[in-house]
């Protein structure tokens, strides 16, 4: 025993001890089926080591990535909060983490890392921590501890226990960029010193980002409230406007001002809201002026995951269509919604 446990303390510290497999094509996991079955045959078979082969496809292929230029968005059910993984082609960046359910249970360990885990990726390039809120900071402990994290951009307070587990943070700020593999990001807010503030709201000290690429942009506004969208339309105006807009503060009314809202002009408007919660949101009177203004409109408490891709145009697909199950009440609409390439 002594020795199989130095064996196994030897074995730990290599690289890639710990396996974690990627959601495999359906195909690839029936091609494996059949091996298992080759394998299992009669001794005396001819070959049967053949069936060991066709476990190859299920452990190599991993998800497809976004093309250089290309970027895909997935804004995560998390219920009430926010969690959106952006990845471009060589590099993967998390904008929050979702509420904490209880203890023990958040939105870390039950969404957002099985998600990454599933799409093959092993690690964050950056992970930006909005404001301090349970809503959008839930999971982020548990994803400093599950997952290696190159850079963190927050407007968390100096004593947020999440930052010891963070080796390299920075506060965002309004003048940030920069470029992944032909997809540019910019922060647009808070003004520098914002996180010092403290008669200023945390919702107010929110890291607003925004992503272009060649075939549309994102604007991604976390919980900006109407000092924000104005302090946004007074300084960046000309750089707000996007083609898809994740509602700020899911769709709360002391957001998404009239003004605002004609400043970014977007196509399509993405509520991450969870179901029934107990604020209303998105309330009403919001989705009302984004329907008066002519702006799609999709919520992740009836479509759950809702996938955006960025290629010649924006393509925006709802999980529970993709994956519909017999139980569920499928969400109204199409697949698939194709919007206008950005100019």
């Amino acid at each position: 025993m002594a020795q199989l446990t130095d064996l196994l303390g030897w074995a730990s510290t290599l690289p890639e001890a710990a396996w974690q497999q990627h959601s495999p094509p359906t195909w690839t996991v029936v091609v494996a089926g059949f091996g298992a079955l080759w394998m299992l045959l009669p001794r005396g078979f001819p070959a049967r080591w053949l069936g060991a082969l066709t476990f190859l496809p299920m452990l190599c292929i991993l998800p497809p990535v976004p093309a250089p230029g290309h970027a895909a968005l997935t804004v995560l059910d998390v219920g009430q909060g926010l969690s959106i993984v952006i990845q471009t082609h060589s590099h993967t960046l998390v904008f929050d983490t979702g509420p904490a359910f209880g203890v023990g249970a958040d939105s870390g360990t039950r969404v957002l890392i099985p998600y990454l885990r599933a799409q093959g990726i092993r690690r964050i390039d950056t992970l930006i921590l909005s404001h301090d809120d349970a809503d959008h900071t839930g999971g982020a402990l548990s994803l400093l501890q599950a997952v290696p994290v190159s850079s963190v951009l927050s407007s968390l307070p100096d004593w947020d226990p999440a930052l010891l587990l963070i080796g390299r943070e920075h506060h965002c700020a309004a003048g940030q960029s920069w470029q992944w593999d032909g997809v540019l990001f910019e922060i647009l807010y808070p003004e520098s010193g914002h996180w010092d503030q403290p008669r200023l709201k945390d919702n107010e000290r929110s890291c607003v980002l925004k992503v272009s690429a060649a075939g549309g942009s994102v604007l991604i506004p976390a919980d900006i409230e109407r000092r924000g969208e104005r302090y946004l339309l007074a300084h960046a105006s000309g750089q707000i406007s996007a083609d898809l807009l994740i509602a700020p503060h899911q769709g709360s009314r002391t957001s998404s001002s009239w003004d605002f809202v004609m400043g970014v002009a977007p196509q399509a408007v993405i509520f991450p809201v969870g179901y029934r919660n107990r604020f209303g949101h998105p309330h009403p009177e919001i989705q009302a002026r984004y329907a008066a203004l002519g702006v799609e409109s999709y919520r992740t408490d009836d479509s759950g995951a809702i996938l955006v891709s960025i290629k010649e145009r924006i393509t925006i697909r709802r999980q529970r269509l993709l994956q519909a199950r017999y139980w569920q009440d499928l969400p109204a609409g199409v697949d698939d919604e194709l919007m206008v390439p950005a100019y």
